[in-house]
C-alpha cells in the first residue's frame, strides 16, 4: 500500500518535472538534484511511512568533529533548525544525514511535492549552517543547492535521475 502510494506521490513530481521517476523493488528511488545533491524516497510497508533523506556533510577529513556534532545537535534541539527533519549519523558513509519521516496517510500528491520541495530548501540550510562550523572543511553552500521550481529541482534533468 505504501510503495503504491509513494509511487503515485513520485508520478505527480515526475509530471512537475517533465520526467517519471520509477521506485525500485525495494520502494526506493534516488533522485539527482545537481552534482552534489542526491534526496533518497523510499516506503515501509510494515510502518505505512515514506521516508526522504540525504547526505549533509561528509566528516571524512574533518579535523574537529565534535564542534560539528555539536552544531548538528544544536541544529536538531526541537527540529528548529531542521525544519522539522532530523539529522543523523551514518557511520558506514561516515557523514551526517537529514532525514523527514510522515504518515503515508498524512500525505497526496500535492502535500508530497511541497514536502519534497521543503525538503531541498532545508537542506540547503542545513548544509550552509554545519558548513560554518568549520569553514575551512565545508563542501558546499546553501547556494549550490538547486531550487525548487514548482517543488522540484530546479535543474532536474531525465538524465540526472538514478533508481
Amino acid at each position: 500500500m505504501t510503495k503504491n502510494s509513494l509511487q503515485g506521490f513520485l508520478d505527480d513530481l515526475g509530471n512537475q518535472a517533465g520526467t517519471r521517476f520509477v521506485l525500485d523493488e525495494n520502494g526506493s528511488a534516488t533522485i539527482r538534484c545537481d552534482n552534489q545533491t542526491e534526496i533518497v524516497v523510499e516506503s515501509h510497508d510494515v510502518m505505512q511511512l515514506i521516508f526522504v533523506h540525504a547526505p549533509v556533510l561528509p566528516l571524512a577529513g574533518i579535523g574537529d568533529r565534535a564542534a560539528i556534532f555539536e552544531h548538528a545537535l544544536e541544529l536538531s534541539l526541537l527540529s528548529l533548525g531542521t525544519g522539522g527533519g532530523a539529522l543523523g549519523y551514518d557511520r558506514k558513509a561516515d557523514q551526517l544525514v537529514l532525514s523527514f519521516s510522515s504518515p503515508v496517510g498524512a500525505l497526496d500528491g500535492r502535500s508530497f511535492v511541497n514536502l519534497f520541495a521543503n525538503f531541498i530548501t532545508v537542506l540547503g540550510r542545513v548544509r550552509a549552517a554545519l558548513g560554518s562550523a568549520d569553514p575551512a572543511t565545508a563542501p558546499w553552500e546553501e547556494s549550490k543547492i538547486a531550487e525548487p521550481l514548482a517543488g522540484i529541482c530546479q535543474t532536474m534533468q531525465p538524465g540526472h535521475i538514478r533508481v
